[in-house]
């Protein structure tokens, strides 16, 4: 994981823990979009699992 991405996922699941789905949400794409920059698989699936996750505490 390039250390940006890894970060702001990090970021994002701590959001996500006290329910900041707004703010977890902006941290998560970020890491998207910084995943597609470097064409990381690997951080794009992550990223991709904490918003779906995300989207699965707000029962969406």
């Amino acid at each position: 994981m390039t250390p940006t991405a890894y970060g702001a996922n990090v970021i994002g699941n701590g959001y996500l823990k006290e329910k900041m789905y707004s703010e977890a949400l902006d941290r998560f794409n970020k890491a998207l979009e910084i995943a597609k920059n470097f064409q990381n698989p690997l951080e794009l699936a992550i990223a991709y699992k904490n918003i779906a996750m995300l989207y699965g505490e707000q029962g969406k």
